[in-house]
C-alpha cells in the first residue's frame, strides 16, 4: 500500500460508525470524511473489533482510529486524542417487559417514609388509647359498656377501633349524648384519616410511583449488566459492583437483554438512544445519564502532525457551522 494512503481503522457503534449497505455510514465517519476531503487526503478502511482496534493505535498498525473512543487518562499514555468529536455519557437500557417490582415499590415506600409511618402510627395509638378512655369514662354507668376497666376499657377499644374504620360499632353503642357526640367525631376523624391514607396507597400503585428494579446507576449493585468489551462502560460497572456481562459487540447486548438473560445494558448514551429510537415498544432507557464523556479520533504517539491538521479543520468545521449542520443530521436538536 503506497505510504500516502491512510488506513482509518473502524469499529462499529450505531450512529457513529456503521455499514450501510456497501458503504460506511455515521456521525463520525461523516465528520471524518468531510476533514479528509479539506486535507485532501487519501485512506482506506480497516474494520476491527473495538480491543484490536487501540490495540492497532498504540502499535502504530494504523494511521487513525474511528469508534467513538472514550477520552480517558490512560488512553491518552498509550496514543494521541483529536479534539473531542462530541460529547456522551453511559446509559441505562432496560427491557420494554422488565417486571415491575410491586413488593419493592413498598418496600422503598416504607423505607423512604418510615419515620412518618411510626409517627402516624404512634399518635394513632394514643389517640384510640384517649379515646377509649373517654368512651368507657362517659358510657361505664349505662349499660354499653362492662364497668369493670379492664374488660370495659377492651370492650371500649374494640368499639373505637371499628369506629375509626368506619366497620361499625359492632355489639357496642354508646347511649350517653356526650359519647355519641365523641362516635360522630370519630367516624368523621376515621373517614379523614383512611381517606388519606387510601389516597397515599393509590399514588404508590401509580405508574409514577411503582418502581422497575433499576431506576438509576444506584440501582446496578449485584445485577447483571452487559456492555461492550474494551470500554470505559466495564470500568464504571465495575466501581458500581455489578456484575459485568462482555460482548464483543453491542448489538448482542440487546438480544440478551430481551432474552432477559441480564438485567439491564449500559452503553454509551448515542449509541443507547439510536437502538431506542429504532425499537421503541422492546425497550426502556433510563433518564438518568451518568460519567459524562468525550469522544475522539485516535492517533499513535508517531503521528502528532496528522492530528494537529485534524484538529484545525475539526476547529474550522465548528466556527463554521459544519459541525452544527452535521451533528443535527444524525441527533437533530438533542444535545446528548
Amino acid at each position: 500500500m503506497p505510504k500516502n494512503i491512510l488506513t482509518v481503522g473502524l469499529s462499529e457503534i450505531k450512529p457513529l460508525v456503521f455499514k450501510h449497505g456497501k458503504k460506511e455510514v455515521g456521525f463520525e465517519i461523516e465528520l471524518w470524511e468531510r476533514i479528509a476531503r479539506r486535507l485532501k487526503l487519501e485512506f482506506q478502511y480497516r474494520k476491527c473489533s473495538f480491543a484490536d482496534l487501540l490495540k492497532k493505535v498504540v502499535g502504530a498498525k494504523i494511521d487513525i482510529a474511528i469508534a467513538g473512543i472514550t477520552k480517558t487518562m490512560e488512553r491518552e499514555k498509550q496514543f494521541d486524542f483529536t479534539n473531542f468529536t462530541m460529547n456522551s455519557s453511559l446509559m441505562i437500557m432496560l427491557s420494554g417487559k422488565s417486571r415491575i417490582s410491586f413488593f419493592g415499590s413498598i418496600k422503598n415506600f416504607i423505607v423512604e417514609k418510615y419515620k412518618k409511618i411510626l409517627i402516624c402510627l404512634g399518635l394513632l395509638i394514643v389517640l384510640v388509647f384517649i379515646v377509649s378512655n373517654v368512651i368507657w369514662l362517659v358510657e361505664r354507668g349505662s349499660g354499653s359498656f362492662n364497668n369493670s376497666y379492664i374488660t370495659g376499657i377492651f370492650e371500649s377499644l374494640w368499639w373505637t377501633v371499628a369506629t375509626i374504620t368506619t366497620v361499625g360499632y359492632g355489639d357496642f353503642v354508646p347511649s350517653s349524648v356526650v359519647g355519641r357526640v365523641v362516635a360522630i367525631i370519630i367516624m368523621f376523624f376515621g373517614i379523614m384519616l383512611f381517606g388519606m391514607y387510601s389516597a397515599e396507597l393509590a399514588s404508590i400503585i401509580t405508574a409514577s410511583k411503582i418502581k422497575h428494579k433499576i431506576e438509576s446507576h444506584n440501582d446496578l449493585v449485584r445485577k447483571r449488566v452487559a456492555t461492550k468489551s474494551g470500554t470505559v462502560a466495564v470500568d464504571a460497572l465495575e466501581k458500581l459492583s455489578a456484575i459485568v456481562v462482555p460482548v464483543a459487540k453491542i448489538e448482542h447486548a440487546y438480544y440478551l437483554l430481551k432474552q432477559h438473560k441480564v438485567d439491564a445494558v449500559v452503553f454509551d448514551a448515542p449509541a443507547l438512544l439510536n437502538h431506542y429510537k429504532e425499537y421503541p415498544n422492546e425497550f426502556i432507557v433510563l433518564d438518568d445519564i451518568f460519567c459524562p464523556q468525550t469522544y475522539g479520533f485516535a492517533v499513535p504517539h508517531s503521528h502528532r502532525e496528522l492530528r494537529e491538521k485534524i484538529d484545525i479543520e475539526m476547529l474550522g468545521m465548528q466556527e463554521s457551522g459544519e459541525y452544527e449542520e452535521i451533528y443535527k443530521k444524525w441527533f437533530g436538536d438533542k444535545i446528548i
